[in-house]
């Protein structure tokens, strides 16, 4: 049995051979590369997340919003402005992460984990206002991926882990 090819056509053979175990182990390592570039995404996109979500000024506006503040009605004549501010940041902040679970920036599982009592309730608690300002001022895509996140995307992963 000889160890080197004979012909051509065996060269040939040894080279596509060859090729096939570069490519297979190129392919293992684009693999390893996308997990990491996905994890590392999914880190920063999380980070993003904490942060819009997270800051002090914020907590204490959701703090707020979901014990303390009373039942808002349509036309809002109920509601202070400095209520209005913390609603109205409040509602920015997760319309961001709407942006975010939409572009699938965020793992969905861990959002839903983490936040879908939050996000249940603070919509119940200010859907009135951002209904005012999607339809009596004129702004229909006001707090849309909020809106989103409340009532398509939390009803669906409700569905798929419960």
């Amino acid at each position: 049995m000889d160890l080197f090819p004979k012909n051509w056509e065996e060269w040939r053979a040894c080279a596509t051979v060859g090729q096939f175990i570069v490519v297979v182990i190129a392919l293992f390592y684009a693999r390893r590369q996308l997990r990491e570039v996905t994890r590392s995404r999914s880190l920063t996109a999380t980070m993003q997340l904490l942060h819009e979500i997270g800051t002090p000024d914020l907590r204490k506006a959701r703090t707020y919003v979901l014990e303390r503040l009373k039942p808002i009605s349509h036309d809002l004549s109920n509601v202070s402005e400095e209520e209005l501010d913390m609603i109205r940041s409040i509602a920015v902040a997760y319309d961001r992460v709407g942006v975010m679970v939409e572009q699938h920036f965020i793992s969905e599982k861990v959002l839903f984990d983490f936040q879908q009592d939050e996000i249940e309730q603070t919509w119940q608690k200010i859907k009135p206002v951002i209904k005012h300002y999607q339809t009596d001022k004129g702004r229909p895509n006001y707090c849309r991926h909020f809106e989103d996140l409340a009532t398509k995307w939390l009803p669906e992963m409700k569905r798929k882990h419960g």
